[in-house]
């Protein structure tokens, strides 16, 4: 069983289910948090058992976990009191972060202090980390007098990397440029941009939660999980 954490609202995750073929997709909301069935045992993780898409599951027959969700954001959780929700996603997000890695099982990607896929570093970080992996980097602007930015990243290439391969058919030189990237993220998965130059593509921005959809995207996912033990 995969199991594709998931905003509600996020439809392309949704739609990602059907293109599975090897392994049983199960999308987790934030909503189910609250739901009963959900049975964690500190001293035995995987003896318990979890609650998705309605149903009660047991832990252990999980088998891969896809992350498509930076944290539990209060705006979601409409059956809980208005006045409780942002604790209550706070909370959620803590004891969410702390059932992904109690598992003993592939998670794409596997939670962060920051986040629950990967890194949420900001831009500034992202390009100190591509230029210690010898990517050209693009100049970033922060302005302080109203917090702005002045990039418009509509105009970059933009690379999704899971595992080894992209989705689609990227650059040569910019998959590997990605790949570099994502080991230094210690990520499996990875969106990068890149803005064309007279001197080549410059780095602009990376995040460790892209966006998934479409076959491609779900091959990738069961080729990553396969080779780290799922189905075995």
């Amino acid at each position: 069983m995969l199991v594709v954490v998931a905003s509600a609202v996020d439809s392309d995750a949704a739609a990602l289910l059907p293109h599975f073929r090897r392994l049983e997709p199960l999308l987790l909301t934030p909503a189910d948090l609250s739901r009963s069935g959900w049975r964690v045992l500190t001293e035995r993780p995987c003896e318990g058992s979890f609650a998705a898409s309605g149903r009660q599951r047991d832990i252990r027959e999980i088998e891969g976990v896809l992350t498509l969700l930076p944290a539990v954001f209060s705006q979601e959780l409409l059956a809980i009191e208005a006045s409780a929700r942002v604790y209550a996603a706070q909370e959620m997000t803590a004891f969410l972060r702390y059932f992904l890695k109690s598992l003993h099982c592939p998670v794409l990607n596997a939670p962060t202090d920051g986040s629950l896929c990967g890194p949420m570093w900001r831009p500034e970080r992202w390009l100190q980390v591509a230029a210690s992996c010898g990517l050209p980097t693009d100049v970033w602007h922060r302005r302080t007098k109203n917090l702005g930015v002045d990039q418009d990243y509509k105009e970059c290439i933009q690379v999704t990397l899971i595992g080894e391969h992209a989705i689609g058919d990227a650059d040569a030189d910019l998959q590997r440029k990605t790949k570099a990237l994502a080991r230094a993220a210690s990520v499996g998965m990875l969106s990068a941009r890149y803005r064309q130059t007279a001197e080549g593509p410059m780095f602009c921005a990376a995040e460790a939660c892209p966006h998934l959809s479409g076959a491609a995207s779900a091959r990738l996912v069961e080729e990553y999980m396969v080779a780290r033990g799922a189905l075995v």
